[in-house]
């Protein structure tokens, strides 16, 4: 999902090729225009985050400093959605600017962190309701790497 206003991803099934991620979430290259307001609901998001580094279960990121919108947010809620069996983390909030909202997610079975907040980020997260299940050992349910610039509310 590569930028716009009011975009809507509801109530699909998908079962990813194991070297990208199951949804990417976001801005299209450095051209893209900004994602200004997202709701994804409903969906089943299966896979993701193969042997392609940068790629996880679900992965949001914003315009990056070579952007022609290099200080837009991405402003998007994912609710009800289920993400099972990612390779890496089973949500990752990547780049700089991202403000979410994650409510009533079930984030099952990723290979590594439920979600993961990567350095740099700034921004917020509104997380409500979410559940971790069948982790592996040692990993975790919420990292942030980010604590001074992105702020997660409970």
């Amino acid at each position: 999902m590569a930028g716009g206003e009011n975009v809507e991803v509801r109530d699909n099934l998908v079962n990813s090729v194991s070297s990208n991620s199951a949804l990417d979430i976001g801005v299209f290259g450095d051209t893209g225009h900004p994602l200004e307001s997202a709701t994804i609901s409903g969906n089943v998001l299966i896979g993701g985050g193969g042997w392609n580094s940068v790629r996880h279960g679900v992965r949001i990121g914003s315009p990056n400093s070579a952007s022609l919108f290099p200080d837009a947010y991405t402003h998007v809620t994912l609710s009800d959605n289920v993400m099972r069996g990612s390779f890496r983390a089973g949500l990752f909030v990547d780049l700089t600017r991202v403000d979410v909202t994650l409510r009533n997610n079930t984030i099952d079975g990723p290979a590594a962190q439920g979600i993961l907040v990567g350095s740099g980020v700034t921004g917020t997260g509104a997380f409500a309701g979410n559940t971790v299940t069948n982790l592996r050992p040692g990993q975790v349910a919420l990292r942030n790497d980010s604590p001074a610039t992105f702020h997660i509310i409970d």
